[in-house]
């Protein structure tokens, strides 16, 4: 294996401007945390040990999948440490997560995974912008003026972690009153 890489001038090449030294062999990664086990709800705590033959620290990229690796999401990268916490509600729910460390000494690299956990789903987040006929009216909605008889619009934006931004045909809007209007879409007119 390659154990150093130097980066010399062609006009002194006995001296090296930079080299990187690793270690003969690729490091090893092994992921104690999360564990097979009940839906995370709350906190994803990750847990690993990490080792190499080389002379410098090792270097770490954590990663985790919601859908048993069809699709990686980075959580850490850099990362000199053995321990990460994630809070769920910023992660995409599944019930075939998995957690990657990849370990490299800066020049050989190593990856362990952990077994298979849940995740709960999230429901999708939604917001509502409603735009009078002169601009976009900021939230909260309290501070809003609208004219009498004066149109509006009304802008959704809806993100799901797990399937991405909702596409227009996902959106339907109710208004309920004296006079009940729906709609579809991202954009609504009553």
């Amino acid at each position: 294996g390659v154990d150093s890489i130097r980066l010399v001038s062609m006009q002194n090449p006995a001296v090296p401007l930079v080299a990187i030294t690793g270690g003969k062999n690729p490091p090893t990664v092994t992921v104690h945390k999360p564990e097979a086990g009940p839906v995370l709800t709350d906190t994803l705590n990750i847990e690993w040990t990490s080792a190499d033959d080389g002379p410098g620290p090792l270097s770490h990229i954590v990663r985790i999948s919601p859908d048993a690796g069809a699709t990686w999401r980075v959580l850490a990268s850099e990362f000199l440490g053995s321990q990460l916490t994630a809070p769920v509600a910023d992660l995409p729910g599944g019930a075939t997560c998995l957690v990657e460390v990849v370990a490299s000494d800066g020049i050989l690299c190593g990856r362990g995974v952990s077994p298979e956990f849940q995740i709960q789903n999230k429901p999708p987040e939604a917001k509502i912008l409603f735009e009078n006929e002169r601009h976009l009216i900021p939230t909260p909605l309290a501070t809003a003026v609208f004219e009498y008889g004066e149109r509006i619009r009304l802008h959704a934006e809806a993100n799901d972690l797990e399937d991405g931004w909702l596409r227009d045909s996902a959106l339907a809007w109710e208004m309920s009153g004296p006079v009940a209007v729906a709609g579809t879409g991202r954009r609504f007119e009553p």
